[in-house]
């Protein structure tokens, strides 16, 4: 029996390898308690951050420790202790993230932490100084407008996590001092 040259067979492991990959089918589980997630239905204007894409996290967390430390951050320092916080609460905290492109409405998702209700903050990178961190409605749709230089946030009916039948909670709160 004569084997294949190594070159071949490293391309054949590829394509399977690669193949493998294509054919897994994407979660449609939300991972979080009970499916509770939190939404941002995020609109940003065309002149938003000097007409450049903004990047934007949704966090969540679940450890009055982490929740504490994250009130007290900007947009920039939670860029800066993004990993390292991760790390430190690995299972207390939940990111999703996306780079929103001004004249956009882009939708986030961000599921609960395990541990309970958690707080769940917004942050934007933008081009001028400030905190640009927002505290949103755990477990409804949040909707955000990201402005010429920084967030408003504007109360909207729109579904929670009441359930139906239920009185719809707030969708929004008032930016952070």
């Amino acid at each position: 029996m004569r084997l294949p040259p190594p070159a071949q067979v490293l391309a054949l492991l590829a394509l399977v390898s690669l193949t493998a990959c294509q054919l897994k089918e994407p979660s449609t589980v939300d991972p979080s308690p009970a499916g509770v997630s939190t939404t941002a239905e995020i609109t940003a204007v065309p002149e938003a951050n000097l007409n450049s894409p903004i990047p934007v996290s949704l966090v969540a967390a679940s450890d009055p420790a982490l929740i504490a430390q994250l009130e007290g951050l900007t947009s920039l320092a939670w860029l800066h202790q993004q990993a390292t916080l991760e790390r430190t609460f690995a299972g207390l905290i939940e990111v999703a993230e996306g780079q929103i492109q001004p004249g956009t409405t882009s939708v986030l998702r961000v599921p609960s932490p395990p541990g309970g209700g958690p707080t769940v903050f917004a942050f934007a990178i933008f081009h001028f100084p400030g905190e640009h961190r927002i505290r949103l409605q755990h477990g409804a749709v949040n909707q955000l407008t990201l402005a010429a230089q920084g967030w408003s946030q504007e109360p909207q009916a729109a579904e929670t996590a009441s359930g139906p039948g239920s009185d719809p909670a707030p969708l929004s709160a008032p930016p952070l001092p």
